[in-house]
């Protein structure tokens, strides 16, 4: 029996099959607000895009949900990738997520049942459909959800400097079926490691704020890799609501420039 096989175990032991309370973000969820990030190629010193994160309160399906919609674009306004989270209303507690990506023309769906995330793969082109399920135990966060869980981890991370968890990656567990590697693989262990506080010139002025360093504890995993490819960099506000202000993946940095409410 493998080290998949008892981490699988103790979670499902461990789990009493409603939906982690770390899973639940309503303080992390703004109403009615538009961040605006620009996209900043490191090497080439351009901007290459932006992002926009709306927050609303929707109805879908006759029930009322606050709904995170994530639209990256590039300079000339094409839209090239975007998400939609679906949050209940009260608990913050996510519902629904899609995903979809059109330069690799790849969707990628999920719904939250209880302790269990069902992830569906499709594939518009070839109109193929596949779906798998992962039992959601302590410290195990999906990858669309991170931002907010680190958000709302921040108190403790100012604390105690580190905190570990396990990375899910819907994405890389579709592409390991092509592979002879397990899909356990998309489960990644990581290390969130606090950077000391620094000031920030920022649209709103002179704020502190906080680097959150995301890197894998797997030493498999760091010498398959190279570091651009496993390690993410996360800038917050150090105070309360603590919002993302910068996030770092490659050579790319998307940077916040603006907070406004919908028009």
């Amino acid at each position: 029996m493998n080290r998949s096989f008892f981490l699988f175990l103790f979670i499902f032991l461990a789990s009493d099959f409603t939906l982690l309370a770390e899973l639940k973000f309503r303080q992390q969820l703004p109403q009615s607000k538009i961040f605006h990030y620009k996209h900043w190629n490191l090497q080439k010193k351009e901007i290459t895009g932006h992002t926009e994160i709306t927050y609303r309160s929707v109805i879908k399906d006759d029930k009322e949900f606050i709904l995170a919609q994530q639209r990256n674009l590039k300079t000339d306004g094409t839209l090239f990738w975007e998400r939609l989270i679906w949050f209940h209303p009260t608990t913050g507690a996510p519902v629904y997520s899609q995903e979809k990506d059109y330069r690799a023309k790849i969707e990628i769906s999920s719904e939250y049942q209880a302790a269990h995330l069902i992830t569906t793969i499709f594939l518009p082109e070839k109109e193929q459909h596949q779906e798998f399920s992962l039992l959601l135990g302590t410290n195990v966060i999906p990858f669309e959800l991170l931002t907010l869980w680190l958000q709302k981890q921040l108190p403790q991370l100012i604390r105690k400097k580190e905190l570990n968890f396990i990375l899910y990656l819907p994405r890389l567990a579709y592409e390991l079926e092509k592979t002879p590697f397990p899909r356990s693989m998309a489960e990644l262990s990581v290390k969130a490691r606090m950077q000391p506080p620094r000031t920030w010139d920022s649209p709103m002025g002179k704020v502190e704020v906080v680097d959150v360093l995301v890197v894998p504890t797997d030493f498999l995993v760091k010498s398959l890799l190279p570091k651009e490819q496993s390690e993410f960099r996360f800038t917050f506000l150090r105070d309360a609501p603590h919002n993302l202000v910068s996030f770092q993946e490659k050579i790319t940095q998307s940077l916040l420039i603006e907070i406004r409410s919908p028009k």
